[in-house]
């Protein structure tokens, strides 16, 4: 499954930006599978930190409203913690939670 943490809003040269990260709660291959597909679906092509518990997609305003049409589902950045922290021990027990 694929979640969205809350959009943000930052500075950037001096304009306003919205953005978000969507992660995956698979963890390995399973988990940059399902974010490609995504990927493909919104047009985006890079997976940021791939290979670790923290891959990402990183969403613009535009693209965080398609990823959210496609089927991800948002959350506060909190459970996006969770979900890593999820992750990140399952990877160091073997798969299992």
């Amino acid at each position: 499954m694929i979640f969205v943490g809350a959009p943000v809003t930052f500075i950037s040269r001096g304009r306003p930006v919205r953005a978000s990260h969507a992660v995956s709660t698979l963890p390995f291959r399973a988990g940059r599978d399902e974010l490609r597909a995504l990927g493909r679906r919104i047009g985006i092509k890079l997976i940021r930190q791939r290979y670790t518990v923290h891959e990402h997609l990183g969403l613009d305003q535009s693209r965080i409203e398609r990823a959210l049409r496609a089927g991800a589902i948002e959350v506060d950045w909190y459970r996006v913690i969770d979900l890593t922290n999820a992750k990140r021990r399952s990877v160091q027990h073997g798969g299992r939670p």
